[in-house]
């Protein structure tokens, strides 16, 4: 009897990083090398760039092979890079985009969340007609950060007017509110959804998610803090002006280990690797990234971290975007895409027109204006 078999190409781990910068424009770099040999070549390459906005680009989220971003032309652009698509633009509030989150943010995406300048949380289907589904009123300023629990039933947001605010995504109405004692331009929730991180000026504050009132853990920087990332329930990392890298003990409430990471300010910081490994008794992501105003990407391997504190640390790659580096996130979605079909870099793309609630041909009940009564 005859034999036939068949072979297939392997297909290659491809992740990137997505950063938006103040040119107007969306850079993806492809984070190459994904084994665990710490000898192994670990580099950042230019996958695409799009000319996605009419303005500075504020804040970028991806999910499921989606980009959104948002800056101050009051639009939100949205990309599927898997197809090499431009999606259009959503159209709904009346300021400056200031934050954007995808949920969930790993994996297949079903909403897409918004905050602006006119003090407004959108909510949005995502992907298909990406129809507005709620707004969540209650702020009185611009918002600075939200949060979604990762149950998906509860969201935080903080704004300009000094309060934390927690919405039912069920019912799509705030069900508590606290007056913030200090600053909150950054809002992170921690993994297991039992606590959250509240960033700005020179204190990182981490806060129970049941009693926000509680006393908090606080952490002292010596400069202002831009950036922050939520490793573990245990762990974070923060960075900011004067382009240190901190590393935050929440059980301790100490900052054990610090180092320069850039000489200019710092403005995002995220963990690529879900997978952790010990460094100097804490677990950390095996590689993290992070982005300055200089134009500089960095990719760090934890494995290779300074072990004194306060010393200039040493980035196993680096990528020069000749752009002023606003924001940053990780897309995990790359992976899908064969190895013999790499990312185009689209330097001029024909940005439609802002299409009013949706990007696509609206369905029935988008179009008679009806909205759904649960929001999740």
């Amino acid at each position: 009897a005859a034999c036939r078999c068949s072979f297939r190409r392997r297909r290659r781990k491809r992740m990137a990083l997505v950063c938006g910068c103040y040119e107007r424009c969306v850079i993806g770099l492809e984070v190459c090398g994904a084994s665990d040999d710490v000898e192994e070549v670990q580099n950042l390459r230019r996958s695409f760039s799009y000319a996605a906005s009419m303005g500075p680009v504020k804040c970028v989220a991806c999910a499921d092979g989606y980009v959104a971003c948002g800056g101050y032309d009051d639009c939100i652009y949205l990309f599927d890079l898997k197809r090499k698509k431009d999606l259009g633009a959503l159209v709904e509030h009346q300021g400056a985009i200031t934050c954007l989150e995808f949920f969930p943010s790993r994996g297949k995406a079903s909403h897409l969340l918004s905050g602006a300048k006119d003090g407004i949380i959108n909510v949005w289907e995502a992907g298909r007609n990406w129809e507005h589904l709620k707004s969540l009123k209650g702020h009185k300023k611009e918002i600075s950060a939200i949060a979604m629990h990762p149950s998906g039933k509860l969201c935080m947001s903080t704004a300009k007017d000094g309060f934390l605010r927690l919405w039912d995504m069920g019912r799509g109405r705030c069900t508590f509110k606290h007056r913030l004692t200090g600053e909150g331009d950054i809002l992170k929730m921690l993994p297991q959804g039992n606590q959250y991180a509240l960033g700005g000026r020179q204190t990182v504050s981490v806060h129970r998610a049941d009693d926000p009132e509680s006393q908090p853990v606080l952490f002292h920087h010596i400069k202002d803090v831009l950036a922050l990332d939520a490793v573990s329930d245990n762990v974070l990392l923060s960075g900011g002006e004067g382009g240190l890298v901190h590393l935050l003990d929440i059980k301790s409430g100490t900052i054990p280990m610090r180092f320069q990471a850039h000489t200019a300010r710092l403005r995002a910081v995220c963990s690529i690797d879900e997978h952790l490994v010990e460094f100097s008794g804490f677990l950390l992501p095996r590689r993290f990234a992070t982005a300055s105003t200089d134009g500089s990407i960095r990719l760090w391997d934890s494995r290779m971290l300074p072990s004194n504190d306060a010393v200039v640390g040493t980035p196993v790659s680096e990528f020069r975007a000749g752009a002023r580096i606003t924001c940053m996130e990780f897309s995990k979605e790359l992976s899908d895409l064969s190895s013999d079909t790499p990312l185009e870099s689209l330097r001029e793309p024909k940005l439609p027109l802002p299409q009013k609630r949706s990007v696509d041909k609206p369905d029935s009940a988008a179009s008679s204006g009806r909205k759904k009564k649960s929001t999740f």
